[in-house]
């Protein structure tokens, strides 16, 4: 049975992409700014041709959901490398949840300084603003 072996595989490969390794504060600022509108702008797409006709209410319900579930794996995949870029433990992601801490806890990691030296979550992140960084392709 080689699909369960290839399913690990490809398990291993998003997961070490998405959850391990670092991210400057420069790349995780650009990609922050850019979910929400990205988010809205397909919302409303997807909105408008369903007032139109276009598609029907199941597929907006399948497509949206997707499509936020991915945007919010994403967005904690940005925020768990960025506590890594700061030699803090992916589990402070958990701050997120508590109410008006989340707030504050956003600006720590917008403003917070990197380290420049490697640290247990590997080397200094390229700090050159760019897609390939944002989503962490080597």
């Amino acid at each position: 049975m080689i699909f369960p072996q290839l399913g690990g595989k490809i398990r291993s490969a998003v997961f070490n992409n998405l959850f391990h390794g670092r991210i400057s504060r420069g790349n995780f600022a650009v990609a922050a700014t850019f979910l929400l509108p990205v988010f809205l702008a397909v919302v409303f797409l997807l909105q408008m041709f369903f007032e139109k006709g276009l598609i029907s209410q199941s597929f907006l319900a399948i497509v949206s959901n997707l499509f936020f579930w991915s945007l919010f794996v994403f967005s904690i995949s940005l925020s768990v490398r960025r506590l890594h870029d700061i030699e803090k433990s992916g589990w402070y992601i958990l701050l997120h949840a508590i109410p008006l801490v989340n707030i504050i806890f956003a600006f720590w990691l917008l403003f917070k300084t990197s380290d420049v030296q490697t640290n247990q979550y590997g080397e200094p992140p390229n700090t050159k603003i760019g897609y390939k960084n944002i989503l962490g392709i080597k």
